[in-house]
């Protein structure tokens, strides 16, 4: 289904429409969009990892692997991972551990970008509460700019957390995804624009 399709890439209005025709279609295509960042290539093979097997990963890890090791081209580590893809048990582990809650992939972007472009509330919560700065990517998004990736339910309450740990709203968003598609690509410009 082409509409699913365009979902997948990015179009929020080919999601809005799904969600109303098709909701199953409409929860899978946005889940897929909200993961897009989080394959992990290993033995020539591309895979979305499960918590249980980034635990098992982390289980013997030291914490300077465990900050510095990507697992896939955007530089990824485990925080990232755990971040995108909502495991929250994962998360409180490595937080608890010591692991780095700032650390950036090769885009400039902390795990607190990554919970919020996937639409992780929780996730972000504990991560600002547990020390995660706002901090501009190197397109300039910071997690304001993916409040569009929330679910309606949460936007405010997310908002206001991100402005009281000092999120600005004139942070400006300088490059956007190609989504394949000549329509509906996320502005460039502040998270008001």
């Amino acid at each position: 289904m082409w509409l699913a399709d365009a979902a997948e890439k990015g179009s929020s209005q080919a999601l809005k429409d799904l969600e109303s025709l098709d909701f199953a279609a409409y929860n899978s295509s946005n889940k897929i969009w909200r993961q897009r960042f989080c394959l992990v290539e290993q033995y020539s093979t591309s895979f979305t990892p499960s918590e249980e097997w980034l635990m098992a990963t982390t289980t013997e890890m030291s914490m300077e692997h465990l900050n510095l090791m990507a697992l896939n081209t955007r530089g990824h580590t485990i925080m990232h991972l755990a971040a995108s893809l909502g495991f929250k048990t994962l998360l409180d582990q490595i937080i608890s551990r010591g692991a780095d809650v700032n650390i950036l992939n090769n885009y400039r972007e902390n795990p607190s970008i990554c919970a919020c472009r996937s639409g992780n509330f929780d996730l972000a919560n504990t991560l600002l509460r547990n020390g995660s700065e706002i901090v501009a990517s190197l397109s300039g998004e910071t997690p304001l700019h993916w409040l569009i990736g929330c679910d309606n339910a949460v936007t405010s309450s997310l908002c206001t957390l991100l402005v009281e740990y000092g999120a600005h709203l004139g942070g400006v968003y300088t490059a956007t995804e190609n989504n394949e598609y000549n329509f509906d690509v996320y502005p460039q410009g502040t998270p008001l624009d």
